[in-house]
């Protein structure tokens, strides 16, 4: 019988790939490795970043992309048997190392072809940016960044009219960024991802060097690195953005000690905070997407936060009223929180709370009085007139 993963681990899993035998793949491999984590103890979600899962996503599209042989190798449950045999999140990104260094012995002279580039912008210094067109450019992009948009994880996506790859070039043609660009959302392209070597953040000097095309060609994008860029593409280094900023993508922050937030702000996107302690929030708080804080700190709540989608919270240290006086979300999980003894206000339509100074139950009563307050000042307000 097929043992089912708890939904902080499920709901994570899920939020990696649209692919059903991609996702299969990642249950039994990485969703494994932190169930049985779990089972000691230890808190899956701290075993494992978010560069780490997306690498290992990448290795198994890829995988199902091309058939590769050690997917029939199954055991009696039809698991793979060398997804099977891994203990640890460093073991399985190892493999997708293992997997990334065959490839690029294979492909490291890739020849492109008339068509598998074009010209996209034109930047300074003799910088410029190309659209990847084809595979084969996917497989160059790969071989010389060093990161998993070639060996195949790509090629259906780069095939249609919704998706677009581009990479930053110096004078020499040398890349430097490699971007993949949603272009289904009705208010423009949204970036899906922006790296650099090996995965890494591009440097400030790229990430700046790219706000121009994104204003002129109306690309929405968050973050990128230590730079974020707000509503008018200006760019703001991550310490020091302006009280009332809006970011028009999403955000992933992480490991920064005394990291300060403006005192009001709005994320259109997900915003992700890991290992980041003695943080001080915005007095008020917007995020359209979902908002995950895990492994960290708060020094200064918030007065209000707002969550268009769902609110994770798991090993996080906060004063007594939590990170929040007002949580507003479309569901609320905390799991483990050191020192939450006690709800002000929240408003959510699912709350799970485990492990925490509160329990479900309580959480829910705290639901029930802030729906009931609200509801009570709304019938005290001034009905406006009619005629």
């Amino acid at each position: 019988m097929k043992k089912e993963l708890s939904p902080e681990i499920a709901g994570f899993l899920r939020g990696l790939t649209d692919d059903a035998k991609v996702l299969r793949l990642l249950e039994h491999s990485v969703g494994r490795v932190l169930d049985n984590a779990t089972t000691r103890g230890v808190e899956p979600l701290s075993l494992i970043d978010r560069q780490q899962a997306a690498h290992i996503t990448d290795w198994l599209a890829a995988a199902v992309e091309n058939d590769d042989p050690w997917l029939k190798a199954t055991d009696l449950q039809g698991r793979p048997r060398k997804l099977m045999k891994f203990g640890s999140i460093e073991a399985i990104v190892s493999e997708a190392d293992k997997a990334m260094r065959i490839f690029l012995q294979r492909n490291g002279t890739v020849k492109l072809r008339e068509g598998d580039e074009e010209l996209y912008a034109e930047l300074s210094d003799g910088f410029h940016v190309v659209r990847l067109l084809t595979p084969e450019a996917l497989d160059r992009e790969s071989g010389e960044m060093q990161h998993c948009v070639g060996q195949g994880a790509y090629d259906h996506k780069v095939a249609t009219e919704h998706y677009e790859y581009l990479s930053l070039r110096d004078r020499f043609g040398k890349a430097h960024v490699t971007i993949e660009l949603d272009l289904r959302p009705a208010r423009g392209p949204i970036i899906i991802q922006c790296q650099g070597k090996q995965n890494e953040p591009p440097s400030v000097a790229y990430a700046t060097m790219l706000g121009p095309m994104f204003r002129e060609r109306g690309i929405r994008v968050g973050q990128i690195g230590e730079i974020v860029y707000d509503q008018n593409w200006a760019a703001h280094h991550l310490p020091a953005m302006p009280s009332g900023i809006v970011v028009r993508g999403s955000m992933d922050v992480r490991n920064i000690h005394d990291l300060r937030l403006p005192e009001k702000m709005t994320v259109h996107g997900d915003f992700n905070c890991e290992g980041c302690h003695e943080m001080v929030l915005p007095m008020e708080l917007s995020v359209s997407g979902g908002l995950f804080m895990s492994m960290g700190s708060v020094r200064k709540p918030a007065e209000c936060i707002s969550v268009g989608q769902d609110l994770g919270l798991v090993r996080m240290k906060t004063p007594d009223i939590g990170i929040a006086s007002m949580i507003r979300a479309r569901r609320f999980r905390a799991a483990s929180l050191a020192d939450w003894t006690t709800v002000e206000q929240i408003d959510a339509d699912a709350v799970i709370v485990e492990n925490c100074g509160v329990d479900t139950s309580e959480a829910l009563l705290a639901r029930d009085r802030t729906r009931a307050a609200r509801m009570a000042e709304a019938q005290r307000l001034p009905k406006p007139p009619t005629f």
